[in-house]
């Protein structure tokens, strides 16, 4: 880790130490520390990565900046099942500068969309689409480790409606709403509305997301699942987004903004945010 970001071994005892950096002892009294964790320390401090290569991952020295190349590695990590270099070329992108939102619209997303469009065409085989989107959704969960949670952000909570089994865009969500602040909670895809209505109840969010990637009923069927969500909200905003948000669906349902990509709704929560804090410091009434 000292030959990887610049500094002393010294310094990285100590940091271990301290607790600044988790780690654990082997039983011959070593110092393990886990590569998240590494990464993690690496995006909340100072430090750069000098020697990537020293990472053993292929390619670790490109320019993660330009999203195309990042694209091209990572779908071909996932669609092999190399989880791990994926994770790490994501990682790289994302602890060299590029935002979460861009680093979501402009790599992931795309990444997302190819594996379908692939798999629809023939292209993929559909072992391989599967252990694509499982190794996709298990490098959004390993990408926490680069946040730094705020434990007492206001709650949002959200998911996908019936019909609906897409995870990976609430994936996002999540991640995205868990770097802004806010303690978010992916209640699941396929849900029945009044399986959110009883949480919005019991979890008495500051934030509703509901993402709509496909719809296998009538849009006034599922309007009225929108409408039921609507008026429990109660003043709550309820943020919408998704592909199968076409211009018909946008007609029939209520929400407080519609969002294409991650970037809109990223500077949506900037506008949040304010009075979430300010409702998180002044009494509720009971």
């Amino acid at each position: 880790m000292a030959q990887l970001i610049g500094a002393s071994e010294s310094s990285v005892k100590r940091w271990c130490d301290t607790g600044r950096i988790p780690s654990t002892l082997t039983p011959g009294g070593h110092r393990k520390i886990d590569v998240s964790t590494l990464l993690g320390f690496v995006k909340s401090s100072k430090y750069q990565l000098v020697q990537p290569e020293i990472l053993g991952i292929k390619n670790a020295s490109i320019d993660h900046s330009d999203s195309e190349v990042t694209q091209q590695i990572i779908f071909d990590a996932l669609t092999s099942g190399h989880i791990d270099e994926a994770f790490m070329h994501t990682s790289l992108a994302f602890i060299g500068g590029q935002s979460l939102p861009s680093l979501l619209d402009e790599v992931i997303t795309p990444v997302f969309a190819r594996i379908g469009d692939e798999w629809e065409c023939g292209e993929l085989h559909v072992y391989q689409e599967r252990i694509a989107c499982r190794n996709l959704s298990q490098l959004l969960l390993r990408l926490r480790a680069l946040i730094t949670i705020n434990p007492h952000g206001p709650m949002a909570i959200g998911g996908t409606l019936s019909g609906d089994p897409y995870e990976l865009p609430s994936l996002m969500v999540e991640l995205l709403l868990l770097d802004a602040g806010w303690k978010a909670n992916f209640l699941g895809a396929n849900l029945p509305s009044q399986s959110i209505l009883s949480a919005i109840e019991n979890l008495r969010p500051e934030l509703i997301w509901v993402s709509v990637s496909s719809i296998d009923r009538t849009v006034d069927a599922f309007a009225a699942d929108m409408a039921d969500i609507w008026e429990k909200a109660h003043g709550i905003p309820v943020i919408v987004g998704g592909r199968a948000l076409n211009s018909e669906v946008r007609r029939n349902i209520r929400a407080s903004v519609f969002c294409d990509n991650m970037q809109q709704m990223r500077d949506c929560l900037a506008t949040l945010n304010t009075s979430a804090r300010r409702l998180m410091i002044e009494p509720k009434d009971n």
